[in-house]
């Protein structure tokens, strides 16, 4: 909806015609989507064209519901737009209208953007964030870690501490940190935005290993003819459960399945072993 100011008033007193600066506009719109019965989405802009500089006018935007910016991936608007032009160094205002079609890639954004950000507002969570990205990306893990804790203990939001966590966890693991890394995966989870995305974070901490042995005895009561060799194979495995932790420390199932092969058959044995232990979380 547009708006316009008379371009003459009348004196309230003796009705004389009084020619105003003009012509003032105003733009007005309001979303038809509801939230709580409010508008999602209401804006207004107010110019004029009537000064050679800027003169005077503003603007106000609301939104209803909240939204949270994504950190990742691409986006794509087209739809229609209206505006108002008015002009430097002279007078003179235009209505204008169009179509317009908007690419964002919001994994382009660099440390320069996110910076820029924070120069306005030191912990504003979505910049944090984006300068995080930015530091793994350009591989200063420290950093990345140091604006990924200012953004998660700077935002009380779900959604921002989950992304904010696991970037933590991740610049972690790339400095080799894993139980820092288990520490903040823990955390992401809490704030996870769904089930299945905290069971995508949380799992479990696998490590496999296999040993093999060789022993050779000079002598054996058991051979007259050649010395006893013994080859030893071992197969480990262990599962750590990160989300089961106490005072610091968290469980791990160990398992291993060995096997000894001697030209002795005495000595030729399989045997397995499964037990629980305890792994500190730091």
């Amino acid at each position: 909806m547009v708006y316009a100011a008379v371009d003459i008033a009348y004196d309230a007193l003796d009705g004389d015609p009084i020619d105003q600066n003009g012509p003032y506009r105003a733009i007005i719109g309001v979303s038809d989507n509801l939230v709580n019965g409010e508008p999602r989405i209401a804006f207004a802009i107010v110019r004029t064209g009537g000064y050679a500089e800027y003169g005077f006018g503003g603007f106000i935007y609301e939104r209803n519901g909240g939204v949270t910016l994504p950190i990742a991936r691409q986006a794509y608007f087209e739809g229609e737009y209206a505006g108002v032009r008015i002009y430097q160094n002279r007078i003179g205002l235009e209505l204008t209208t169009g179509d317009i079609a908007v690419d964002i890639d919001f994994s382009d954004f660099n440390a320069n953007d996110a910076d820029a950000l924070l120069q306005r507002k030191s912990n504003d969570t979505a910049a944090l964030i984006l300068r995080a990205e930015a530091a793994i990306a350009l591989g200063d893990f420290l950093g990345a870690t140091r604006f990924a804790r200012a953004a998660y203990y700077a935002q009380t939001r779900g959604v921002q501490k989950f992304a904010a966590a696991r970037l933590v966890a991740l610049a972690h693991s790339q400095l080799k940190q894993d139980s820092r890394a288990q520490v903040w995966l823990r955390r992401a989870r809490q704030y996870a935005p769904n089930a299945q995305t905290a069971r995508s974070v949380a799992g479990m901490r696998f490590g496999f290993g296999i040993d093999a042995e060789t022993r050779d005895f000079v002598a054996t009561r058991f051979l007259r003819s050649e010395p006893r060799a013994d080859i030893s194979i071992a197969l480990n495995m262990s599962v750590e459960f990160a989300d089961w932790e106490f005072y610091g420390f968290c469980p791990v199932l160990n398992a291993q399945i060995k096997r000894d092969q001697s030209n002795v058959d005495l000595f030729d044995r399989d045997y397995s072993s499964l037990g629980f232990d305890l792994r500190s979380s730091f």
